[in-house]
C-alpha cells in the first residue's frame, strides 16, 4: 500500500500547510530550487547567486535577506523569514511551480459525504469560473469498494464482491488533498463534465461510464491500492 500523502516540505509549498508552521525552512526552499530554474530566482529577487558551485537553499534565501533586508539584531541575514516570503510567493501564484490538479491525478476528500474516499481529478479548474470563483474540480471516486473473494466462493458470490458504487462530484480544492500518485483512466469528458451533472439521466450516465473504466481497470489487476478501503 502506498504512502498517500505528500511529505511536509510539498504540503508548505501547496499551501496545505499553513507558513506560519514551518519549523525548517532549507527543506521546502531546496525542494523549490529542484523544480525552478535559478536565473528565474535571479530575476524575480534580483539576487545574484555563485556560479562557480551548486545552488543551495543557504545561498538563495541568504541572498533574499540581504536584499529585501531581513536581517536579525545582530547583522545576521534572516533566513527563515525569506523563506516564509518566497512560500507565500508560491502559495499567491507568483511563483508558479507548475498544476498539481492534473487529469488523472489520485486525491483524497476531506469533507463531506464521501470524506476519506479515493478519487481521480477528471477535470481541474484552476481559476474557478462563472458558476464556482474559487478554484474546483470535477472528480470521480469509489463510495463503495470491491471485497475479498476467494477461489472458493461461487462465479456469482464473486462477480457480486467484485462490483463497486462510484461517484462523481465538483469540489474545491481545498476539500482535496492531492497525493503523489496518479491513475492512467482516460474519461469522456463530453459524458462527464459540470453540465452533465446537473441534469439526472446524464449524470446516471456517467456514473455508468466511471463504473465501467473502474471495474474493467480493477479486473486487469492494475493500481490494486487504489481500489482498497483507505483506513484511518
Amino acid at each position: 500500500m502506498p504512502s498517500f500523502a505528500f511529505g511536509r516540505n510539498e504540503m508548505f509549498l501547496n499551501g496545505i500547510l499553513p507558513v506560519h508552521q514551518m519549523r525548517e525552512h532549507f527543506g521546502p526552499i531546496a525542494l523549490l530550487l529542484s523544480r525552478i530554474p535559478v536565473p528565474f530566482f535571479e530575476h524575480v529577487y534580483s539576487v545574484m547567486l555563485p556560479e562557480n558551485s551548486e545552488p543551495s537553499a543557504l545561498n538563495l534565501l541568504t541572498s533574499i535577506a540581504f536584499m529585501r533586508g531581513f536581517m536579525s539584531a545582530s547583522g545576521i541575514p534572516d533566513c527563515s523569514r525569506a523563506a516564509r516570503f518566497v512560500i507565500q510567493d508560491v502559495v499567491s501564484g507568483r511563483i508558479i511551480m507548475g498544476k498539481i490538479m492534473k487529469p488523472g491525478k489520485v486525491v483524497l476528500v476531506l469533507r463531506g459525504k464521501y470524506a476519506g474516499r479515493k478519487a481521480l481529478v477528471v477535470k481541474a479548474q484552476d481559476e474557478g469560473g462563472a458558476d464556482r470563483s474559487y478554484p474546483h474540480a470535477i472528480i470521480a471516486g469509489i463510495d463503495k469498494y470491491p471485497l475479498k473473494v476467494t477461489k472458493s466462493m461461487g462465479k456469482k458470490k464473486q462477480e457480486k464482491r467484485n462490483k463497486l458504487k462510484p461517484f462523481v462530484k465538483v469540489v474545491s480544492y481545498s476539500h482535496l488533498l492531492p497525493t503523489r500518485y496518479s491513475v492512467d483512466v482516460a474519461f469522456d469528458k463530453a459524458n462527464i463534465n459540470k453540465e452533465s451533472l446537473k441534469i439526472p439521466k446524464k449524470k446516471r450516465c456517467a456514473l455508468a461510464e466511471i463504473k465501467s473504466k473502474f471495474e474493467e481497470r480493477y479486473k486487469t489487476g492494475k493500481n490494486k491500492w487504489f481500489f482498497t478501503k483507505l483506513r484511518f
